[in-house]
C-alpha cells in the first residue's frame, strides 16, 4: 500500500470517529437526568427553557413526568422560564435514615426534627375536640433516628405515644414530626407545577428575572394580617429613599418598608413579606378574631449568651425569627428568648432595623449561597459542586454549599413552601392586572436521579393511626409478658377447659377488635369482652386490632389444650351431641373450617379424609341407629 493511499484511509478513520465522539455526545448529552450514571456528588443546572422553537428538545431536560404540566404554564405565561437543577442525589437516599453526605450532619430528610407539622389547630377555640390541621397520615406514628447532643451515638426517639394515644410534640407549641408518606409529597417538584404551587421555584434574585412588583402587590400579602399597617421609620431615615422617591417626607407601613428593603438588597419584596407572613402567623383566629399582633417589641425575655447573659431585655423586633429555635428543649419561651437574643445583639431595636437587618441575614445566609427558593430554603438540596473551594473566592459560599446539604435549611415545617407560594401567587394577582403575574420570571426546579416513574401520591387516609392494645386478659388473668409491641404468645390448658373468657382492652377507644368469629363481621369499638370456644390440641386465636383510620395489627395466642380425641366429639367438651353434628356440617359445607384434634375427632372411620361418609356415621349414631362409632 503506497504512502498517499495509506494516508487517505488514515484521514476517513479519523474523520469517522470525530465524527462518531459527536454524535455520541450530542446523543447522550441531550438525555433527561436521570438516565445519567452519576459519578459523584454535585449539582448542575441545563439550559433556560423558554424557547417556542425546539421546545421538545430544551425540555428533556426535566422528567417526562413533568414535561406537560410545564409545557401547559408556558403555554399561558409566555414570559416565563424554567431551568432544571441536577442535585445528583438518590430519591431513595433522601429518605434514608442511615444516608450521610460528605461525611457532615447532613443527614436524610427522615431524621428527627427536620421535617414537622403544625398538630393540634391553636385557631379551633370552640371545637369540643381535638382538631389537627392536617389528616393524621400526614403525621408519623415511628421513631426516628437522630444523634445524641454530642454527636457520639445514634438514638431513636418516637413520634406517636401508644399508651396516651396522642403525638408527641417536638418543638412548642405543637410542632410534630412529620410522616414519610407527607415528606415524599412534598420533596417531590411534580406535585407543584401548576399555576399557583409552581412559585415555590421562583427564583427570588432580581437579577434572575424581569419581575418589577409594586407596592399593591406587597400589600395585598400583608392583607389581614393584624399590626401591619403600624409606621415604621420615615423614608429619610431609612436611607435607601432612592428606592422609594414618592415617600419622601412621609413614614412607610410595613408593606412600603419591605418593598423599599427588597429592591435595595436586591431580592424580590413579595418574597420577603409572605416570608413574615408566614414566620409570625396573621395573628387572627379562623373566625376573624384577634390573638396577638405581629412582634410588637414589647415582649420581655433573656438573653441567652454572650456578655449580656442571663440579663433581662425589651424593646426588640426579629420578623424573620433568625435563630429562634429551643434546640432539643420543646420550650416556647427558650424559642422567643433565643429570636430575641439575636435581635438584641444585633441591633433590631426597632420595626425597620429589624426588617433590614433580618431581610439582608436571609438574603447572605441562604439565598446568595444557592439557596434562592422558597423549595430550596426548605430542602437544601444543593450538594455543591467544589468542596475545596478556595475561601477568597467570592462564590465560596455557593460552591461549598455541600457542607450543608439537606440539613441547612431555613424553617422546619414542611409545608412553608406551599403555604409562601399562595400568598406569593395572591399578591401577583391582587389589583386584577395580568401584567405583574405574566412577567419574565426564572423558576428552578430540582431533579433527581432515579425518581419514581410517577409522583409521589399525597397522604389522604385520616382518623386515629394507634393500632395498638393495652392488654389482653384470658379468664381473668393478663397474659404473661403482654407488651402492645410483642405479637406472638403461648399458653397450655387442661382437658376440663372447654372455653375461655377473653378481655381484651385497645388504647384507642376508636379502634376496633375481634378475635375469632367473635365480632369479626362487626368488630367493637373499644373494649371486647367474650368467650371462645378452646378445642382439643392447638388452638389458634388471632386478635385484631383496627385502628379508626383503617390500619390493623393482628396478635396471635396459641392455646394448646391437653387431652386425648374423642372421635365424633368435634368442639371437644366430652359429649357427642348436636353441636358436633353442626360443626361437621359447616365444615362439610365449607362454612367453616377445622384444624388440629378437632379435624381428626372429625374422621370418624379413621380413613384419613373427612367427608360424607363420616357424617352418615355421626348421624346415625345421633339418631341411635348405632350404638357406637366406629372408633
Amino acid at each position: 500500500m503506497n504512502y498517499t493511499r495509506r494516508r487517505s484511509i488514515i484521514r476517513r478513520m479519523t474523520a469517522l470517529l470525530i465524527l462518531g465522539a459527536l454524535l455520541f455526545v450530542c446523543f447522550f448529552g441531550a438525555l433527561p437526568a436521570e438516565a445519567k450514571e452519576k459519578t459523584e456528588y454535585g449539582s448542575s443546572y441545563s439550559e433556560v427553557v423558554n424557547t417556542p422553537a425546539g421546545i421538545d428538545k430544551v425540555f428533556a431536560a426535566f422528567p417526562e413526568s413533568s414535561r406537560d404540566q410545564l409545557k401547559e404554564l408556558l403555554k399561558n405565561h409566555s414570559n416565563w422560564k424554567f431551568q432544571a437543577f441536577y442535585t445528583s442525589l438518590d430519591w431513595e437516599e433522601l429518605f434514608d435514615w442511615s444516608f450521610k453526605l460528605y461525611d457532615t450532619n447532613g443527614e436524610s430528610e427522615m431524621y428527627y426534627g427536620r421535617n414537622l407539622l403544625e398538630g393540634i389547630s391553636t385557631m379551633k377555640y370552640n371545637s369540643d375536640k381535638d382538631v389537627y390541621v392536617h389528616p393524621s397520615s400526614w403525621y408519623s406514628t415511628e421513631s426516628h433516628q437522630h444523634y445524641n447532643n454530642d454527636y457520639t451515638a445514634i438514638e431513636f426517639t418516637p413520634a406517636f405515644n401508644w399508651a396516651h394515644n396522642s403525638w408527641v410534640v417536638i418543638s412548642s407549641p405543637n410542632w410534630i414530626q412529620a410522616s414519610e408518606e407527607a415528606v415524599r409529597y412534598c420533596v417531590d417538584p411534580r406535585n407543584f407545577l401548576d399555576e399557583i404551587q409552581i412559585f415555590q421555584f421562583e427564583d427570588v434574585l432580581l437579577s434572575n428575572s424581569d419581575v418589577k412588583p409594586s407596592e399593591k402587590e406587597v400589600e395585598a400579602v400583608f392583607k389581614n394580617v393584624k399590626g401591619s399597617d403600624f409606621w415604621v421609620k420615615s423614608a429619610e431615615e431609612t436611607g435607601i429613599v432612592s428606592t422609594l422617591p414618592q415617600s419622601a417626607g412621609r413614614k412607610m407601613t410595613y408593606a412600603q418598608a419591605i418593598y423599599a428593603i427588597g429592591y435595595e438588597i436586591g431580592v424580590n419584596p413579595v418574597f420577603l413579606a409572605s416570608r413574615i407572613v408566614q414566620e409570625q402567623g396573621t395573628g387572627l383566629t379562623d373566625d376573624g378574631k384577634s390573638v396577638r399582633a405581629l412582634i410588637s417589641g414589647n415582649a420581655e425575655f433573656t438573653i441567652t449568651y454572650g456578655s449580656d447573659k442571663d440579663k433581662r431585655a425589651r424593646g426588640y423586633y426579629n420578623y424573620f425569627n433568625m435563630e429562634a429555635t429551643d434546640g432539643a428543649e420543646n420550650n416556647y419561651q427558650i424559642i422567643i428568648n433565643n429570636g430575641l437574643t439575636e435581635a438584641y445583639y444585633a441591633g433590631w431595636n426597632t420595626p425597620f432595623n429589624a426588617l433590614l437587618g433580618g431581610a439582608r441575614k436571609l438574603t447572605a445566609n441562604y439565598i446568595s449561597s444557592g439557596q434562592s427558593t422558597y423549595y430550596f430554603q426548605k430542602f437544601n438540596v444543593n450538594p455543591g459542586y467544589e468542596p475545596l473551594a478556595d475561601s477568597t473566592d467570592p462564590l465560596y459560599k455557593e460552591k461549598t454549599n455541600n457542607k450543608r446539604c439537606l440539613w441547612g435549611q431555613y424553617m422546619g415545617s414542611l409545608t412553608t413552601p406551599q403555604h409562601e407560594a399562595a400568598k406569593a401567587y395572591a399578591g401577583y394577582i391582587s389589583g386584577g392586572d395580568q401584567t405583574i403575574l405574566n412577567a419574565s420570571r426564572l423558576f428552578v426546579i430540582p431533579v433527581y436521579e432515579n425518581m419514581p416513574e410517577k409522583p409521589e401520591p399525597e397522604p389522604t387516609k385520616d382518623g386515629n393511626p394507634n393500632y395498638k392494645l393495652g392488654s389482653i386478659y384470658v379468664n381473668g388473668k393478663s397474659l404473661d409478658d403482654f407488651d402492645a409491641d410483642k405479637l406472638n404468645y403461648s399458653m397450655v390448658v387442661e382437658y376440663e377447659v372447654t372455653s375461655m373468657h377473653f378481655n381484651i382492652h385497645p388504647y384507642a377507644d376508636t379502634s376496633a377488635v375481634c378475635i375469632g368469629t367473635l365480632n369479626s363481621n362487626e368488630p367493637s369499638l373499644g373494649d371486647l369482652v367474650g368467650d371462645q370456644t378452646v378445642l382439643l390440641g392447638d388452638n389458634r386465636f388471632e386478635i385484631v386490632c383496627t385502628a379508626e383510620n383503617g390500619d390493623k395489627r393482628t396478635y396471635t395466642l396459641m392455646v394448646h389444650r391437653d387431652g386425648d380425641v374423642i372421635y365424633g366429639d368435634i368442639d371437644a367438651n366430652s359429649i357427642i351431641n348436636i353441636a358436633d353434628y353442626a360443626r361437621l356440617t359447616d365444615y362439610l359445607l365449607k362454612k367453616t373450617s377445622l384444624n388440629g384434634e378437632a379435624l381428626e375427632a372429625a374422621d370418624i372411620d379413621g380413613n384419613g379424609i373427612v367427608n360424607i361418609r363420616d357424617y352418615a356415621f355421626l348421624t346415625d349414631f345421633l339418631l341411635k341407629k348405632l350404638e357406637k362409632l366406629p372408633r
